[in-house]
């Protein structure tokens, strides 16, 4: 009997890129603008063997059905200035052939998360100290092998003049096609 295996995908959103295709986003996120698949980029791991398109924007990996499969998403800035929050994972298909079951939010708090320590003797960030940190990502189990196309729905935000808050600029989605072989 095989054990399930979590797959992880990180999506990482050139904020920069988007920004300059698009100077105005949505501001209804039931209704968000649609993105080109050329500022978003996708890197997994734990495939159960050999991944296809690591880096794009669309992605074929390996797993098995039943398998737990974990999307996080963060901009090239580390969400440290722009920043993305997933917000929804929609298939685009006929529900009756759903590679995934339905996608949900998950959140944790690890309250000894390693951060840089900005006290650190060297300057070098070390030894890093503990502080509570939050992760995010949204999960689904693998129901069957196949292709399936979806929209990923995002939140984009900016850094404020005042250097310290990030502030909606819209949302957006784009329509990666996952298979899972």
């Amino acid at each position: 009997m095989s054990s399930t295996q979590q797959i992880n995908i990180m999506v990482v959103i050139d904020t920069d890129k988007l920004l300059q295709d698009h100077s105005t986003l949505s501001q209804d996120p039931n209704n968000p603008t649609g993105l080109a698949h050329d500022c978003q980029y996708m890197v997994c791991v734990g495939s159960r063997g050999a991944v296809t398109g690591q880096g794009g924007a669309d992605i074929k990996f390996q797993a098995n059905v039943g398998d737990d499969v974990c999307f996080m998403g963060t901009s090239v800035y580390g969400n440290s200035d722009s920043a993305v929050v997933i917000y929804g994972i929609v298939p685009r298909g006929n529900p009756s052939t759903n590679v995934f079951n339905e996608f949900e939010y998950n959140s944790i708090t690890r309250d000894g998360a390693a951060m840089p320590n900005d006290k650190s003797p060297g300057r070098n960030g070390l030894p890093a100290v503990n502080k509570p940190a939050n992760f995010s990502s949204f999960d689904a189990k693998v129901a069957t092998k196949g292709t399936e196309a979806f929209l990923v729905r995002m939140a984009v935000y900016t850094l404020a003049d005042d250097g310290e808050t990030q502030k909606l600029k819209g949302y957006c989605y784009w329509d990666p096609t996952i298979t899972v072989a």
